[in-house]
């Protein structure tokens, strides 16, 4: 698969190995592609969400992630085996939310909470379920803020 910008987003196809085109499979908001497991889907942003495309280009479904801003949804990875976890930043912010989005449909779920613009809070870029609770991974503070300082004590800095 290749990605080329056009217009507003990308143009997505695919290539024989001698380079030339084999098939266009549609428009991405960004160009990040996400495949199933199988192989014969791959999830990727649209104007309202992400959308579950085949290799054929054809639109299986769209997957809508509400309260986000347009053309802004990229796949990060797969969450579970029917979930993929989505970062999507909230209209009129620099702050990423993540989302676990179901390619069965189902409605979304918020992951994280959503940032305030004041905060400096640049959001989240991954996550990981373990035993021991939730771990995110930080986009960090805008330039000129500063990370509040904690004991390395307290729960959620404890050494692990």
């Amino acid at each position: 698969m290749a990605a080329r910008p056009s217009g507003s987003g990308t143009s997505l196809a695919r290539y024989s190995l001698a380079g030339g085109l084999t098939r266009s499979l549609g428009f991405s908001a960004d160009g990040q592609v996400l495949y199933l497991p199988s192989g014969i889907e791959f999830v990727t942003g649209n104007s309202s969400g992400v959308e579950l495309v085949s290799n054929s280009g054809s639109l299986v479904r769209k997957l809508p992630v509400r309260g986000t801003s347009a053309n802004s949804c990229n796949p990060v990875r797969w969450w579970n085996s029917g979930t993929v976890l989505v970062s999507c930043p909230e209209p009129n912010s620099p702050s990423a939310r993540l989302w676990l989005v179901p390619v069965s449909g189902a409605r979304p779920t918020a992951l994280t909470p959503p940032r305030r613009v004041s905060s400096g809070d640049l959001g989240d870029l991954d996550a990981w379920s373990l035993p021991s609770g939730l771990y995110l991974q930080s986009a960090g503070l805008q330039p000129g803020e500063r990370q509040p300082v904690r004991p390395a004590t307290t729960p959620e800095f404890a050494s692990v």
